[in-house]
């Protein structure tokens, strides 16, 4: 009788082993599904960060009455009712942007500002409108990594360059470090010196980013070489650049609020101005770079 006890509870024992046994085999088979499927997903994820609403179709939130503003960006307009415009390329709306004329300029803005761990080497968007006289249009985009500029590309348009039609144009991006980007500022402005009552305008729509292998070029010493601190600062900063610069600055209604020609290299600026956040214009030479300052 007692080996009999005996020999049943081996039994048990062997019987519940192969049990834990097919169930460790299962997990393990699970395991691996998982993270055969959950590895690539995060790598990739990893790697997908851009800029939100790129067409305009998501959210659009009204920022003061009667202006809405499309959600991941800040657009300034002398006409803030029809910024949300449905005259789109692609879709149902667009952006519709009229400059804003302040202390002799005029000047409209599509201003947008996320994280970006990848390598865009050129940024397409479709525009169409009209410029007036010597009124232009300039598209700056500024790859960030650490607070440093080390991507940066740069597109001009006169009054024959756009037409009433949309057209497809498309700034290209030279990046003179390889360090991994961690932010990125794409900046479309319409400015002009002539009074003309908001004459001149422009529609944006339909964002895209193009990927493909990075060709690091010769340091560019005009972009690697600006360095702005403290950041944020109490209306004191300091300026380092490899030479003279004309320095404009903005405020988050786009309003030229500070404007500085020819600035030696190493240059401390006395800002007056209230707390809140700015975007800072910085020319050198045929390159210009825009950087977010905030001043507390």
């Amino acid at each position: 009788m007692h080996n009999l006890f005996i020999t049943l509870l081996i039994l048990n024992i062997l019987y519940l082993y192969s049990l834990l046994i097919n169930s460790l085999k299962v997990m393990k088979k699970f395991v691996f599904i998982y993270l055969l499927v959950s590895i690539p997903a995060f790598i990739f994820s990893q790697n997908v960060s851009m800029m939100k609403n790129l067409s305009f179709e998501e959210t659009w939130t009204e920022d003061i009455p009667m202006e809405l503003q499309p959600d991941g960006w800040k657009v300034i307009s002398g006409n803030v009712e029809k910024i949300k415009s449905d005259d789109a390329q692609h879709g149902n709306y667009a952006v519709y942007i009229e400059p804003v004329n302040d202390l002799g300029t005029q000047f409209g803005m599509l201003i947008g500002e996320d994280t970006m761990t990848r390598y865009p080497v050129s940024i397409s968007y479709y525009m169409k409108g009209s410029l007036t006289g010597s009124d232009f249009i300039t598209s700056t985009v500024s790859i960030i990594s650490n607070g440093k500029v080390i991507g940066n590309g740069i597109l001009s348009l006169a009054s024959g360059d756009i037409d009433t039609t949309y057209q497809q144009f498309t700034i290209d991006i030279n990046y003179t470090q390889s360090h991994q980007p961690d932010s990125i500022t794409l900046v479309i402005s319409c400015i002009g010196e002539t009074s003309n009552g908001g004459a001149s305008n422009m529609y944006i729509d339909n964002i895209t980013f193009t990927y493909g292998n990075v060709n690091i070029i010769k340091h560019d010493k005009n972009i690697e070489n600006i360095r702005i601190y403290p950041n944020p600062s109490n209306g004191q900063i300091h300026i380092e650049t490899a030479d003279n610069t004309n320095i404009r600055i903005f405020n988050i209604e786009g309003r030229l609020v500070e404007n500085h020609i020819n600035i030696n290299p190493y240059s401390v600026l006395n800002l007056n101005v209230s707390a809140g956040i700015y975007f800072m214009h910085i020319q050198t030479g045929k390159t210009t770079t825009v950087h977010k300052l905030i001043v507390r």
